[in-house]
Formats: structure tokens, sequence, C-alpha cells
């Protein structure tokens, strides 16, 4: 069946023209989930556990207290390894 004309003086409203619901928070204006920092203590004891291990992802689930293996497993993929590729990199300066 063909659509129907519209008149030019009927506007039509689209999703994205309406203004936001009240109870719908702005992509935006949402703040991150910032969760607790790792302390040094806590990088040492990752890098510990990580040499015994192997550095596999289940291999720090419980090993150290207050994070989750998963959380270890990408501490130490994108801060302790690269911090100790540069350090050895560098002739260990």
């Amino acid at each position: 069946m063909p659509r129907t004309p519209t008149s030019k003086s009927e506007k039509e409203t689209k999703p994205y023209d309406q203004p936001p619901s009240p109870t719908s928070p702005s992509p935006r204006k949402r703040k991150p989930i910032l969760g607790k920092t790792w302390t040094p203590e806590e990088k040492v004891k990752l890098l510990e556990v990580a040499l015994k291990t192997g550095g596999k992802a289940n291999g720090f689930e419980g090993q150290i207290e207050g994070r989750t293996g998963h959380q270890c497993y990408q501490t130490r993929h994108h801060t302790v390894l690269p911090a100790l590729k540069k350090h050895l990199s560098s002739g260990g300066k």
C-alpha cells in the first residue's frame, strides 16, 4: 500500500527530535564508574602471582584481596607488562 502524502505543515516527530525523558540520563552526562586504584604493593604481588601461575586469567582468581581475576589480568596486561618491558628495554635504568 503506498504511503499517503503528509502536508508540509504537519511536523513529523522522530525519536531523536523529542526531548529526553526526565528518568533516563543522557549518555553524555553519565559519570564513569571508577574502581579502587591499584597500590604499588598490589602491583608487585600481581607480578609475583603472574610469574608463579604463568599469567593465565584463571590463575589470578582469589589471589589478591578485593580484586577479581579479570581485574588482575587486565591490570597485568595493560599496566604491569608494558612497564616491565619499558624497564627492560632501557637496560634496567
